[in-house]
């Protein structure tokens, strides 16, 4: 009975104040109990003219996980005060109502919700918005491409395998036309994508992706063999193993170091005896990486090698042999 008077106390404050903390106190009181009288001023609050109480208003109704508070969040999507809009977007991602769906495709085009939108379409699975997540794909945004693939590789749809491939060439050639400086900082965030699309690719049973990522271990652009080489570090697939220890002969020195680091996460036993020969590399963080690869591979023909690297100038390198001989001893 307590709680009846009271939600009847907050909901008059919530129809008859017009300030603002009092109404928002209001709000808050009405987001866990499910008394239908909640319903008119939680819809009311969220028309109200100050962005903070529809915020609230949103809060609250997505709160109540009840099927009529979808209606009054779509809506809500198209607030013009964006953070109505990324709450009422989270909170029909959380009810999962069918609703949602066309709602959440035409909000793919809104740069404030698309991350949010996308997620929850490929937790939906309705192939309806295969196509349009395949149109994100060319967004500028790297993570809305990132998002929008990781959703289609949930879908699972062949739709999705030619335009994934496209871009996946689209983010390599987006690396090959960096200035130098940002080549030096390895554009990981172009990095994060290309690893993205290989490993949906992966995901989906297709071969190409990772083919195309060898193909790319040739490229004239160190930075675009470097990103190639570190996916197919992240992807683990066996086929990388020879190429990437060709790529240890590379004549840059930061390809070199992404190789050594892609064949440690491999753990390929073929890679021990090249990546013992990096142990002499003229670049010390390929000799650094060297010897955390072999750490990873546990093999004891890289017990001498990695003493006789204990003497080495760099005490990094130092470290990082005394750290892989312990590994490799078990000791």
């Amino acid at each position: 009975m307590f709680k009846k008077i009271l939600i009847w106390w907050k909901t008059s404050q919530l129809n008859k104040s017009e300030n603002l903390t009092a109404k928002i106190k209001a709000i808050n009181c009405l987001d866990q109990p499910k008394d239908p009288r909640a319903v008119e001023p939680l819809l009311i609050a969220l028309g109200d003219e100050k962005g903070y109480v529809r915020l609230d208003a949103a809060k609250a109704l997505g709160q109540l996980r009840e099927p009529w508070v979808v209606e009054p969040l779509i809506k809500a999507l198209g607030d013009k005060y964006v953070l109505v809009c990324k709450v009422a977007a989270e909170a029909l991602r959380q009810l999962k109502d069918p609703r949602a769906i066309d709602p959440f495709i035409k909000a793919l085009g809104d740069v404030w919700v698309c991350t949010t939108a996308a997620r929850a379409l490929g937790e939906y699975k309705d192939l309806r918005a295969v196509e349009p997540l395949i149109k994100v794909l060319d967004d500028e945004s790297w993570l809305h491409r990132k998002v929008a693939a990781e959703a289609l590789g949930q879908l699972k749809d062949p739709r999705a395998v030619k335009p994934l491939i496209t871009a996946l060439q689209a983010e390599f050639s987006g690396l090959k036309n960096v200035s130098y400086e940002d080549g030096q900082n390895f554009c990981r965030s172009n990095w994060e994508v290309c690893e993205c699309y290989a490993e949906v690719l992966s995901q989906m049973k297709d071969h190409y992706g990772v083919q195309l990522l060898l193909k790319n271990l040739g490229d004239r652009a160190w930075y675009v063999r470097a990103a190639a080489a570190m996916v197919l570090g992240r992807l683990k697939d066996p086929r990388a193993v020879e190429p990437l220890i060709r790529v240890l002969g590379d004549d840059n020195n930061d390809v070199r170091k992404v190789a050594a680091e892609a064949l440690g996460r491999l753990k390929d036993l073929r890679a021990v005896e090249p990546l013992i020969k990096a142990l002499g590399d003229n670049y010390e963080s390929v000799r650094e990486v060297a010897a955390k690869a072999l750490g990873q591979l546990k093999d004891p023909r890289a017990i001498d090698p990695l003493n006789n690297v204990l003497g080495d100038l760099h005490s990094t390198v130092r470290e990082a042999a005394a750290k892989a001989l312990l590994e490799t001893q078990h000791l």
